[in-house]
């Protein structure tokens, strides 16, 4: 049998924030379609090696590893050389405090008669979610049935389902089988926001008493993350410091002035150094329970 023919296939410049498997996908089928639209015999009959450089220019790489802590204290980070690995700290005695970011972003918080106005017009599903209790009902339960399938520890809420898994988790008895929260380009702290979501709650916003972790991933480019940190940390405030949300930089794209919304992306956030790091300690923290 004669070997198949084999295209190698290089890609362009700003690929950083590629998903490799997802473009080497679509760019070897737009390599066989146009084969296909010659007509040529080798269309369905070619291999194609798509080879991937971008991630040496993600930001992240460039920054201190984040740094994320289990329920027993043992902090977690990543290496990169020589091969992508995790890296383990044993805990320090007693546990060790809550890691938490800084106050950036209060800096900039617009007053909220200003604020509300604009993200209600931006984003009023976030608002319809949060103000009609029965779209809330129907939204809740189906993330409650999906957090219901087997061996389901971990949700992962970005944007609006940050608030969403909150307030599942809010309301969630002890027997709900995930334990690990983590919210990414989450608005849950801006003003207006959060003010909502505390009357949702009846008053009180605490960290939820039956979960272990609250991983936050921020950008500071991304400004529905502007309230992070210490100044989120005490919004939600834990029954003890080694349970209150812990924070890592997500070092995605930068916000542009034609585009001031593009570092509010989801894949930056979910192929992230941070991301991975959060994964293994949410992953192993359910793999020890």
């Amino acid at each position: 049998m004669a070997t198949r023919p084999r295209i190698v296939l290089v890609h362009g410049r700003a690929a950083q924030f590629d998903i490799p498997e997802s473009t080497s996908r679509l760019w070897a089928d737009a390599l066989r379609l146009s084969l296909m639209r010659v007509g040529s015999k080798f269309a369905g009959d070619v291999d194609v090696d798509y080879v991937y450089f971008g991630g040496f220019w993600r930001p992240d790489a460039a920054h201190e590893s984040p740094r994320l802590r289990d329920s027993k204290g043992r902090r977690y980070s990543v290496a990169l050389e020589p091969s992508p690995h995790v890296v383990v700290e044993a805990a320090p005695p007693g546990g060790g405090p809550a890691l938490v970011g800084d106050l950036a972003g209060l800096a900039d918080k617009l007053p909220d008669f200003i604020l509300k106005p604009l993200l209600q017009a931006a984003i009023p599903d976030v608002f319809e979610y949060l103000e009609k209790p029965d779209l809330q009902k129907k939204v809740d339960k189906a993330i409650r049935d999906a957090c219901a399938k087997p061996a389901a520890t971990v949700l992962v809420g970005f944007s609006m389902g940050s608030i969403v898994g909150y307030n599942v988790l809010r309301t969630a008895n002890a027997a709900f089988p995930v334990k690990t929260l983590i919210t990414c380009g989450s608005p849950i702290a801006l003003g207006p926001i959060y003010n909502a979501v505390k009357a949702m709650a009846g008053g009180a916003t605490p960290f939820p008493r039956n979960l272990s972790l609250w991983l936050n991933l921020w950008n500071d480019s991304d400004a529905a993350t502007a309230i992070h940190g210490d100044a989120m940390t005490v919004l939600f405030p834990a029954a003890t410091a080694t349970r209150a949300i812990q924070h890592a930089q997500n070092w995605g794209r930068t916000a542009e002035p034609i585009n001031p919304f593009v570092a509010h992306d989801p894949l930056d956030y979910l192929s992230s150094l941070a991301m991975g790091v959060a994964l293994h300690v949410a992953l192993t923290e359910a793999d020890n329970a």
